[in-house]
């Protein structure tokens, strides 16, 4: 089977698996904002058994994670990290295809680049098997009030520095308050991240350089 057949065996295989997750439950549970999502464990469960079938697997292949501390609005400080994962989604007849995702989790002990890595896992199943929720991110956080730039003008500023390469937005990403991250959504970041990764700048990511691109 040469190389073209091989392709178009997997994006048969994507395709047949599409049609066959449908929605995905949702019995995760937000006690503090009180709503309910679809959880990994939901979108595992609904889609490993189909992948199985159709000859699919889904492997990390890279992973590059970004640090940061971060305040809560009563003072204590948390250990944030933003996780990067290249997935390779592979066809039993040897077709394969690259995807990137991004998570991000924030805990007050150690389970940051837990909460990340699964959260980049669920994105990747979400995306590659186009299933429908209602989850989106951002449709459960309202609006912060804030006196400072509007989101329109922090998506504007984190575009301008994609040119700088990857590194440099994820530092950007990284001292970009946490309110605005999460009004943006990690949509929004894969998108600046895979625009910077058609870039090779290694501009220093410390000081008041990336301060001043950001507006700081």
């Amino acid at each position: 089977m040469d190389t073209v057949d091989k392709q178009g065996a997997l994006a048969a295989a994507i395709a047949a698996a599409t049609g066959e997750v449908g929605a995905v439950a949702k019995t995760g549970r937000n006690t503090h904002d009180r709503y309910t999502y679809s959880s990994d464990e939901d979108f595992a469960r609904a889609v490993q058994p189909v992948m199985a079938r159709h000859g699919l697997a889904l492997v990390p292949i890279q992973m590059d994670a970004v640090w940061y501390d971060t305040e809560t609005r009563k003072g204590s400080t948390m250990r944030g990290c933003v996780l990067t994962v290249r997935w390779l989604l592979m066809h039993s007849a040897g077709g394969s295809q690259e995807m990137v995702t991004i998570g991000e989790g924030i805990d007050r002990a150690d389970k940051a680049a837990y909460k990340a890595q699964t959260g980049a896992r669920k994105y990747a199943l979400r995306l590659a098997f186009q299933t429908p929720t209602s989850d989106d991110a951002e449709q459960h956080s309202p609006e912060p009030r804030r006196t400072g730039p509007t989101l329109d003008q922090w998506r504007s500023r984190l575009r301008a520095i994609t040119d700088r390469g990857t590194d440099y937005v994820r530092g950007a990403w990284a001292k970009t308050p946490a309110e605005v991250r999460e009004q943006l959504g990690l949509d929004f970041l894969t998108e600046i991240t895979e625009a910077a990764s058609k870039h090779d700048a290694t501009t220093d990511t410390d000081g008041a350089d990336l301060d001043a691109a950001l507006g700081g």
